[in-house]
């Protein structure tokens, strides 16, 4: 009797957790998304995201000779992204038919660059110098569903940053000045990293949308209502 209700307990919370009016079919869905991804990538391109442009910023820094503080700033401007049309298929897929057509996926961005431009002054004295980004990754994971009766496209139910790998900058050319490397490196690597999460919430979501709006997921036959 106690193995009994066990079991029946654990049926129970299985049947909660993963609720089916119907007893859906679940596929791998990988052709399908590298082919929504190849035309979200197209897409960025067409609507001039990659590269896009980066935005800039400023720093300020000091340091005491003698008993004076000297003071001095560093600016980067003219940033630049590639890679966003990288956007490819990360791990695991699953399209499922049941009371609707839903599909998740995980994707994201792999070996993204950027670039700056950096000028440092110090008492007058201006050095020129380059910063090289690297976005070592991004993963995202969405879900969408669309009714069983195909009168409307997938929509969007979930979109979410899952990570944001290591941005690694490297900065040449700053000679004597290169001990403000620390502060200058962390300022970069803040400025990309709220430009690209904002974006990819937004306008990338948005591509994603329209494209998946007009492209049909491979519905099993016996689903596709006549």
């Amino acid at each position: 009797m106690l193995v009994s209700a066990i079991a029946i307990s654990c049926l129970l919370a299985l049947a909660n957790s993963h609720p089916a009016a119907r007893s859906g079919d679940c596929s791998a869905a990988d052709d399908y998304i590298d082919q929504v991804l190849a035309n979200v990538a197209q897409m960025v391109i067409d609507q001039g995201l990659d590269p896009a442009a980066l935005p800039g910023d400023k720093i300020s820094f000091s340091q005491d000779i003698g008993f004076i503080t000297v003071h001095g700033s560093a600016r980067y401007d003219q940033g630049h992204f590639n890679g966003l049309s990288t956007i490819h298929r990360t791990g695991a897929t699953e399209l499922c038919v049941g009371d609707n057509i839903g599909i998740n996926a995980n994707i994201g961005l792999r070996d993204a660059r950027a670039g700056y431009h950096v000028a440092a002054e110090l008492m007058g004295v201006e050095v020129g110098a380059s910063a090289e980004v690297k976005f070592a990754s991004l993963d995202i994971y969405f879900e969408a569903s669309m009714p069983l009766d195909q009168s409307s496209g997938l929509q969007l139910t979930r979109f979410e940053i899952t990570n944001v790998g290591h941005i690694d900058v490297s900065v040449s050319g700053l000679g004597p000045l290169d001990w403000i490397l620390g502060k200058l490196v962390g300022a970069i690597a803040d400025t990309v990293k709220g430009w690209i999460i904002p974006l990819i919430e937004g306008p990338i979501r948005d591509i994603l949308q329209d494209i998946i709006d007009d492209m049909m997921p491979p519905i099993p036959a016996k689903y596709i209502l006549v």
